[in-house]
């Protein structure tokens, strides 16, 4: 379009966004996870995000390369609710009546991603391209699936 991509995009995050879709574009076997990791490779300062699959709607991605994001997934609401500071999760979740245990944090470490199938709430660890090490998702995982507190 002759555009840069700084005069597409007016927030980072829609420079972010619009790398990844230039990435899908640019080949038709790049899955939407590979392509986060690829637009990674361009991307410096500090992000994290949640995005959603159009392709595959049940699917969410949280991606961040500089700090922690937390995250809860509630079953019975079928929501996933995140944030890069746990006490604010922590705070918004006893609001709404869940009772946070001491020891959960469910995370994704910087320079990671996470794939959630909130149909399944099965999840999938990815690393972004930046990050030579192989750290874990953390969070109490049980057979692939999330840990979760119960509303109280």
């Amino acid at each position: 379009s002759g555009k840069s991509v700084w005069q597409i995009g007016d927030v980072d995050s829609e420079i972010i966004f619009y790398m990844v879709g230039k990435q899908l574009r640019s080949s038709s076997s790049t899955t939407f996870e590979g392509s986060i990791v690829e637009a990674s490779k361009e991307l410096e300062g500090t992000y994290a995000c949640a995005a959603v699959d159009l392709w595959r709607p049940g699917y969410i991605m949280l991606f961040t390369n500089q700090q922690e994001i937390f995250y809860y997934y509630s079953p019975s609401l079928n929501q996933v609710i995140f944030s890069t500071d746990f006490n604010i999760l922590r705070g918004a979740l006893e609001c709404a009546g869940f009772t946070v245990l001491d020891n959960y944090k469910n995370s994704v470490p910087p320079h990671s991603g996470l794939r959630i199938n909130a149909d399944s709430a099965k999840l999938r660890p990815f690393l972004l391209a930046s990050e030579k090490t192989t750290e874990k998702v953390t969070g109490k995982i049980i057979q692939g699936r999330f840990g979760h507190m119960e509303a109280g």
